[in-house]
């Protein structure tokens, strides 16, 4: 994974999934590519039953770590992900997975990541609403999701 960060901001990232061989690319107002192929985000939300997502647990709070267990069975699938950001954004992108909630948000494992999702149509947010900024990561948590209304959906679901 790299990003390329101009004025603390992302402007192009490439990521090889280590677990595809696959290379994502993107460019900040230009798009995202899956090996040379464009992609976008599929933009329908389906109901909350329907919707495959992952958390990963290790730096929760425990308020947040208890709202999350109870909205297990909200989900059609709520995993604790592959811990590698290099599998999890591109699984965002191309529909393997509908969201990913991260506590800990360093900048070498989600400038990359966040760009992807940007540029590909996804939503990519602190908690609060308040975007990511690499250069800016004192505030904890950032929520992934391949759109507007799943995102919210899966705020409001798992943050208390």
């Amino acid at each position: 994974m790299a990003a390329l960060l101009r004025h603390g901001e992302a402007v192009a990232s490439w990521i090889l999934d280590p677990q595809t061989g696959r290379l994502a690319q993107a460019q900040q107002g230009a798009g995202a590519w899956l090996d040379g192929q464009r992609i976008t985000t599929d933009p329908a939300a389906g109901p909350d039953a329907t919707l495959k997502g992952a958390v990963l647990r290790r730096f929760l709070p425990e308020p947040v770590a208890r709202q999350v267990a109870s909205a297990r069975s909200r989900f059609a699938e709520l995993s604790s992900g592959t811990g590698c950001a290099g599998a999890d954004y591109p699984a965002v992108v191309t529909g393997g997975r509908d969201f990913i909630l991260y506590w800990r948000t360093l900048p070498w494992d989600h400038a990359p990541g966040v760009l992807l999702a940007r540029e590909a149509g996804g939503t990519a947010q602190r908690p609060d609403g308040s975007p990511y900024q690499p250069a800016r990561h004192a505030r904890p948590g950032l929520l992934v999701a391949r759109n507007p209304a799943t995102w919210h959906r899966a705020r409001s679901a798992l943050i208390p």
